[in-house]
């Protein structure tokens, strides 16, 4: 059984301090479309799409098995110390914004570095 380590709060200011609550199914997510949220997880990877000018996050599971993907588009990227991919590859964070979907899956623009930050372990109820 895989544990995606997610947990979402609409709670903003206390996103260093959440209590784990159940983690909840992917499929069940689609209840939190269009609404500001903090997402808690660990990123198991990411990439930069040279292209389209975009890096993807990976968070709660490889890619294509991903909770949610963070998305960074664009000059976005270069607010950063380091390439986001590499940076927080097998962290966890807290990521905040308003969730959206893309092709079916989750995900949460980031346009500046205060909304996403190492936070450490995700603590687990059992």
């Amino acid at each position: 059984m895989i544990s995606f380590g997610l947990v979402i709060t609409a709670i903003w200011s206390q996103a260093q301090e959440l209590p784990l609550a159940s983690i909840p199914p992917k499929d069940s997510l689609i209840k939190y479309i269009g609404t500001r949220q903090n997402v808690i997880g660990k990123i198991y990877g990411g990439k930069y799409l040279d292209k389209h000018q975009l890096t993807l996050l990976y968070l709660g599971a490889s890619n294509r098995n991903q909770v949610l993907t963070i998305v960074i588009k664009g000059d976005d990227r270069n607010k950063f110390r380091q390439a986001p991919e590499v940076l927080f590859k097998d962290k966890v964070v807290v990521v905040k914004g308003i969730t959206s979907t893309y092709e079916g899956k989750l995900q949460i623009v980031v346009s500046d570095t205060s909304q996403i930050a190492i936070t450490g372990k995700v603590r687990r109820n059992y």
